[in-house]
């Protein structure tokens, strides 16, 4: 459990551990999750100021997420965009709670305003690709990985949405390209490997 929950805090923002509260980021670390949330839950008790108070609640939030606690997740999400509706992480945040919850219309509705905030949260460009995938029309979503990659070339899961488009689009070279960085960095990734064998095979080449 605890290797699991370390994983997950890794793909969250920086932002959601920093130093408002770190008693709670602390527990977090440790993987108990019960003890971070009273941490924070604590921390906002504390009259903090309001940018420290936002960062809070996001923290909290991002930890309900962890524990499936989605309804508290996003109550603690709307607080932020009732007290600061002009919060782009805020909805970035619902952006994503919406794509577990498998909404991936709402996720991308959240990812626009995201992006109409701050057109350079490069996260919330890549939520709504890939929730746009998941919807089934991923044509809109290939400018969206193009910047997202332009600005990260190591994100392999955009990288592999990527190549996914171009084997619809009948550029499966390019495609391979895409593959075959993901797999120089991460030679085991299933889906990697599972995307090379399908591009070898339309451009009739061995493995």
């Amino acid at each position: 459990m605890l290797r699991i929950v370390v994983t997950l805090l890794c793909l969250l923002p920086a932002t959601a551990f920093a130093d408002p509260c770190p008693r709670g980021q602390e527990r977090a670390a440790g993987g108990d999750l019960d003890a971070a949330i009273r941490a924070y839950s604590g921390c906002l008790q504390a009259g903090l100021p309001q940018d420290e108070k936002l960062a809070v609640y996001l923290a909290r939030g991002d930890l309900y997420v962890l524990d499936g606690r989605f309804l508290e997740a996003r109550m603690d999400y709307d607080v932020v965009l009732a007290i600061d509706p002009l919060h782009s992480e805020g909805y970035l945040r619902l952006a994503r709670l919406h794509a577990l919850e498998g909404s991936h219309t709402a996720a991308v509705d959240a990812a626009n305003q995201a992006i109409r905030l701050n057109p350079d949260n490069i996260a919330a460009y890549r939520r709504r690709a890939l929730s746009r995938i998941a919807q089934g029309t991923p044509w809109p979503a290939f400018d969206d990985l193009n910047l997202v990659l332009e600005r990260d070339p190591g994100d392999w899961e955009a990288r592999l949405a990527r190549a996914e488009i171009l084997r619809a689009m009948g550029e499966p070279e390019q495609a391979l390209d895409d593959v075959g960085a993901v797999l120089s960095a991460h030679p085991n990734n299933q889906t990697a490997l599972f995307q090379r064998d399908l591009l070898l095979g339309i451009l009739g080449r061995d493995q």
